[in-house]
């Protein structure tokens, strides 16, 4: 697979960014766009389309700690000061809502009263790493179904 570069910083708008990027895109015929690190806001233009074909993974239990400034050890420090007991991550689709989309998969890890925020980070790690790919497989197998928000995983 060909590694592509292109550098923001040298368009004139974001707008004109993700126009170019999804002419390229389209011309590669990628069917998934995965964007596990992308820690920036996508535009709606860019996601309409690729529409349920753009994938992220978040490091909580969404609906909780999530959206808009929820991102790395920000969301594990206000899962232990929340005092939650579970925590997690979930692979889910993106929508133009920050970490609204329909979720794919979740899986969950305990929080122990002796948490810091950097223990709960690797051990929520660890399961992203193991559902993450395990959940782009299945799409690319085509054993996600996705009706309206809810979505099936299939064996």
């Amino acid at each position: 697979m060909e590694k592509i570069v292109y550098e923001y910083e040298k368009f004139e708008s974001r707008y004109d960014f993700y126009a170019f990027v999804t002419e390229k895109l389209n011309a590669a015929g990628v069917d998934y766009l995965l964007l596990a690190g992308w820690l920036f806001i996508i535009p709606a233009h860019f996601i309409q389309s690729f529409e349920d074909r753009i994938i992220n993974i978040h490091p909580s239990l969404i609906p909780s700690f999530c959206g808009k400034g929820y991102y790395g050890l920000r969301v594990h420090t206000e899962a232990v000061a929340y005092g939650v007991k579970v925590s997690g991550c979930t692979v889910h689709f993106v929508e133009a809502d920050v970490d609204g989309g329909a979720i794919i998969m979740q899986a969950t890890v305990p929080v122990l009263p002796t948490d810091t925020p950097e223990d709960l980070q690797a051990r929520v790690l660890k399961e992203e790493h193991r559902i993450l790919p395990l959940c782009m497989q299945k799409l690319c197998q085509g054993k996600v179904i996705k009706e309206g928000r809810v979505v099936t995983v299939l064996d």
